[in-house]
């Protein structure tokens, strides 16, 4: 609910995040925040302040927080994302099953895949 907030932890401005898609936690067994970005390139800026958006993960109830973009770098594909999770101590993960599945569903949920 304070975009401002999320966006200082992710290190963008709060434009940067859109509204194609509402933010929201999701899980399929792990709760991952789901963060709609502008761009690739405002995704590839983010440089996450741990402790930021660690507590801001806790008061979601969230515990990774998967950003991305339908900004894709390749040809049939439809987003773009990176995923950072301090509340377990992992600064980022290049690739997670638990965050990139959820997202998927979200996605067609709202008519984007």
């Amino acid at each position: 609910s304070n975009l401002g907030a999320l966006a200082t932890a992710l290190g963008l401005n709060t434009e940067e995040i859109t509204d194609v898609v509402p933010c929201q936690v999701v899980s399929t067994g792990a709760a991952h925040l789901l963060v709609p970005i502008r761009d690739r390139q405002a995704v590839d800026r983010i440089s996450p302040d741990s402790k930021q958006l660690f507590d801001l993960l806790n008061e979601a109830g969230g515990e990774g927080c998967y950003v991305f973009s339908l900004d894709p770098l390749q040809p049939g594909t439809t987003a773009y994302a990176r995923f950072f999770n301090p509340t377990v101590g992992i600064a980022e993960d290049p690739a997670t099953g638990t965050a990139a599945g959820p997202l998927a569903a979200h996605l067609v949920a709202y008519g984007l895949a």
